[in-house]
């Protein structure tokens, strides 16, 4: 049976290729019959570039002079193109490519050589290590400026990845016992924080706040376009070549005309009004940008991660159904605001609290204890 259907497979190839080569040629027949010059114009002025190309480097004989004066004289409009027959065309046509495939041949293997000498690295190949294919990278998205800043021989602890639910406890002196927290005020005041400050609009904002929702807004207002990758890559670019009021003072130069725009206040404003608190007001607005003009990376505002980190692993959960422990308890009173449709200004962090003690009996983590303090110290 096998046999017998890969041979009614190939068949069926056959078929088809014979089906396609004969609509091909019937529409260029019907071409040359029904518009023969939108055929035989295209072609003679390559031709006459080529037989030029040819007479300035070998020379024409009669046969090329009379060729090159048929194909003007066409091209002119004093030669009808309706009396050509597909014979002579097809003449002409081997006449000049059997001369002008030396001149050819020699034109690539120039820009072969051209293109050998001229490049970068070593030939046809370019050896890269991970800071220089960074900053490679860095040079066509300029959002990767910051990343390209990374050396691994060197710590950057500002920048490490998310924290294991059980180093993120420890850190707060937060224990387990019997897969549950010990102290579950302190976790969570913990995952309060996360929260950030109360919502009150794009102008109380603080700087860096501002920055994110100019990034948010533009792409959710202009769709997603170059203009707004470009304003990306023009913070990301501030970021890391300025700092102090000149940092600052750039920064509002590129935002303000964003943040001033009324449609992209308009936006913001309908995006956030249910919801009490910076996080999760910012939660909904990226999340709706995302929803209306496409992807919007977090990687696209890495430089948010050294200045706040919670705020950057909040935004780094949009989207996700299994939460950092960094950004859960946003995430949980986010969820409570969206279901409620409408502001909540006491936090609702239980739902992360509870996840600690979820996770820790899906670990079998019996129990969790903050050592001494050099042994904490050693730690961090």
């Amino acid at each position: 049976m096998a046999a017998r259907n890969d041979q009614t497979g190939g068949s069926h190839t056959e078929a088809t290729g014979i089906v396609a080569i004969i609509v091909i040629s019937m529409v260029l027949i019907g071409i040359w019959m029904l518009a023969k010059p939108a055929i035989i114009y295209p072609a003679f002025a390559i031709n006459w570039v080529l037989i030029k190309i040819i007479q300035l480097t070998m020379g024409l004989g009669q046969t090329g002079q009379n060729i090159l004066a048929f194909i003007e004289a066409t091209l002119k409009g004093n030669q009808d193109p309706w009396l050509i027959s597909f014979s002579d065309f097809y003449t002409f046509k081997s006449l000049i490519g059997e001369r002008a495939k030396y001149i050819v041949a020699a034109i690539t293997g120039s820009l072969a050589i051209l293109v050998m000498f001229r490049m970068k690295g070593d030939g046809f190949k370019r050896k890269l290590n991970l800071v220089s294919l960074a900053q490679d990278n860095a040079r066509h998205w300029r959002t990767a400026l910051f990343s390209a800043r990374f050396d691994p021989k060197k710590p950057w602890t500002e920048m490490a990845p998310q924290r294991k639910p059980h180093d993120w406890l420890l850190e707060r002196n937060i224990e387990v016992v019997d897969r549950k927290v010990k102290d579950y005020a302190k976790a969570e005041q913990a995952f309060i924080e996360q929260l950030g400050l109360p919502w009150q609009g794009i102008d109380n904002l603080p700087l860096y706040m501002q920055c994110l929702v100019a990034i948010i807004g533009a792409h959710f207002h202009l769709r997603g376009s170059s203009e707004a990758e470009k304003l990306r890559g023009d913070i990301t670019y501030v970021y890391v070549t300025k700092e102090g009021e000149q940092r600052d003072e750039a920064l509002k130069l590129l935002i303000d005309p964003y943040l001033k725009n009324p449609k992209i206040r308009e936006l913001v404003a309908e995006h956030t009004a249910n919801h009490a608190w910076t996080s999760t007001a910012l939660i909904h607005l990226l999340f709706k940008a995302r929803d209306g003009a496409g992807v919007l990376a977090t990687s696209d505002f890495l430089w948010l991660k050294p200045i706040d980190r919670s705020l950057y692993y909040v935004l780094n959960n949009v989207g996700r159904r299994k939460f950092h422990i960094e950004g859960a308890g946003a995430i949980s009173h986010y969820w409570h605001e969206n279901i409620a449709r409408k502001p909540i200004s006491e936090p609702k962090v239980g739902k992360a609290v509870e996840g600690i003690s979820h996770y820790m009996g899906e670990r079998g983590v019996d129990e969790l204890k903050v050592p001494a303090k050099k042994e904490l110290n050693a730690r961090s």
